[in-house]
């Protein structure tokens, strides 16, 4: 195992990042519940895929007719590749979440309070031993399925018609095992139709982000903020993104890439992490505080400003230092000029939308403009 120390020299940056690390550490816990769920989802997919084959032989005639059992044989084999790619999701996600134990782990590293001496552990150590419990099961689910198959290939022959008899009555256990597995498939069809039904009612409530027109009167507007130095007046260019679903948005990030520059223009950066309207400034230089949408609800994000003022022509990407002290974010600066780029909402859930926007960054603070590009 690898171990990460903190030396004293750290200690200030730590601090000056702390709010992005908090959110870090946020995404990270957030990581490790999501992932449990989903090796819980893996496995139970998995049983009833299997369920599901034996429902299926029986449907087909598997067991009533000798002529049919290599259809068994078939499904049969179709459970070991189902299997095995339960098996080895259930241990990506395994691997997933080690991935980030660790990352919380060399986020709290500098704390000294010994409530945090057991989130420092082997994330290994800790969980190991819920994918194996869940692997096991499935193996032993497999052994039953092809158990089945190869069991009613006998009650196929014990059926078969003889010389004496028009057909041949099974015995009284065999009779049991059979009815027992029948009713076993049956169980398992339906709940794997159930399964699918509930998965298709998740999938209608789940989360829609849009990224609404732009409304020049809305989303080109000058605000006049408060700071400690006074008041500061600045245009902004910002989008409206909506959530049309029935279920809110987890921990949703923006992302502003500029696909195209005005002619001698070279960008240092040309990827920013864009900032959500009501969160405070902060002076990290990567990074943006994530948000949730509640259902039905418009979260207003920032994309460029201006400032009245200011020094030099152009606009500023709207990033937390940008915003906070534009003459320091030269990173995040656009000379004047027409860009062309992509702004990007995704969040946890699933849900994300896109937009294509050309911003014209200004000669004069007040001329800043934008408009969506078809």
């Amino acid at each position: 195992m690898t171990t990460h120390t903190t030396h004293p020299d750290d200690q200030a940056a730590w601090i000056a990042e702390a709010d992005w690390l908090r959110t870090q550490f946020q995404m990270a816990h957030h990581d490790i519940w999501w992932v449990k769920g989903q090796q819980m989802n893996a496995g139970n997919w998995t049983l009833l895929l299997l369920g599901a084959l034996v429902g299926l032989g029986h449907l087909m005639g598997y067991g009533t007719d000798a002529t049919k059992v290599g259809i068994g044989r078939v499904l049969g084999g179709l459970g070991v590749p189902v299997t095995f790619v339960g098996g080895w999701y259930v241990w990506d996600l395994f691997r997933s979440l080690v991935r980030s134990r660790r990352r919380a782990t060399r986020i709290i590293g500098p704390l000294r309070h010994s409530a945090f001496d057991e989130a420092k552990s082997d994330p290994i150590r800790l969980t190991w031993l819920f994918p194996l419990i869940i692997t096991l099961i499935l193996v032993v689910a497999l052994a039953l399925v092809q158990w089945y198959f190869g069991n009613l290939s006998w009650l196929a022959a014990a059926r078969a018609p003889t010389p004496t008899t028009a057909a041949a009555t099974p015995t009284t256990a065999a009779a049991s095992w059979e009815q027992f597995f029948d009713a076993g498939g049956v169980a398992g069809m339906l709940a794997l139709a159930w399964q699918a039904v509930k998965e298709i009612r998740i999938w209608r409530r789940r989360p829609r982000l849009h990224i609404r027109p732009i409304v020049p009167s809305r989303d080109l507007r000058a605000w006049t903020l408060l700071t400690p130095a006074g008041q500061r007046q600045q245009k902004v260019f910002t989008l409206e993104i909506a959530n049309t679903g029935r279920r809110g948005a987890k921990v949703c990030v923006a992302v502003f890439v500029v696909q195209r520059q005005p002619a001698g223009v070279n960008l240092p950066e040309t990827k920013f992490t864009l900032h959500w309207a009501g969160i405070d400034y902060s002076l990290a230089t990567t990074g943006s505080q994530p948000v949730d949408i509640a259902a039905g609800e418009d979260r207003r994000l920032d994309v460029a400003f201006t400032v009245d003022g200011q020094t030099v022509p152009g606009c500023w990407v709207a990033v937390p230092i940008a915003l906070s002290l534009p003459p320091a974010a030269g990173q995040a600066h656009l000379p004047p000029g027409d860009y062309e780029g992509e702004v990007s909402v995704t969040s946890d859930d699933g849900a994300t939308d896109t937009v294509k926007v050309r911003i014209q960054s200004p000669k004069h603070w007040n001329a800043l403009d934008a408009s969506v590009v078809a």
